[in-house]
């Protein structure tokens, strides 16, 4: 699938650089909720959990259960 989604490659991507300001009529809110849904599935992945696990001192199945509660609708 090429390379991990991360926030800054989404923001970039989609042009969301600006503030409220920002009317450009190319922007494809298709695009926007693919990255957004893409850059969520990345940031749960195998490479990310253990990272972060890492990073925060909890376990794996503490940063799964983190992450999953902050992406829920």
């Amino acid at each position: 699938m090429g390379y991990p989604m991360t926030y800054k490659r989404m923001i970039h991507r989609n042009f969301l650089t600006g503030g409220y300001d920002n009317q450009d009529p190319a922007l494809s809110p298709a695009n926007i909720r693919g990255d957004l849904r893409r850059f969520e599935q990345d940031q749960q992945d195998a490479n990310h959990v253990v990272e972060y696990a890492r990073l925060s001192g909890a376990t794996e199945d503490q940063v799964r259960i983190i992450l999953s509660k902050l992406l829920e609708t």
